[in-house]
């Protein structure tokens, strides 16, 4: 779900998808679990990561994502 009413803010889709767009415009490109381990560290330690796949699925659908070389890739 995009938008839990139930979670904190945190935790959702939107949310944790602009953690994840905002870290890629600074760092470029990084692998899915050292993204993975950024995120966690900075954002939410509590993430789990069906959860971050199902970000990266939204981001990748959404063209804001894409993988160069086994990288996650910031494009627009």
């Amino acid at each position: 779900m995009l938008i839990n009413n139930n979670a904190a803010p945190n935790q959702s889709i939107i949310y944790l998808a602009s953690c994840i767009v905002n870290e890629l415009k600074t760092i470029k490109m990084s692998t899915p679990d050292n993204l993975f381990e950024i995120i966690k560290n900075e954002y939410f330690y509590e993430l789990d990561y069906s959860t971050y796949v199902i970000v990266l699925d939204f981001l990748f659908l959404i063209n804001k994502i894409t993988l160069v070389e086994r990288n996650i890739v910031y494009v627009h």
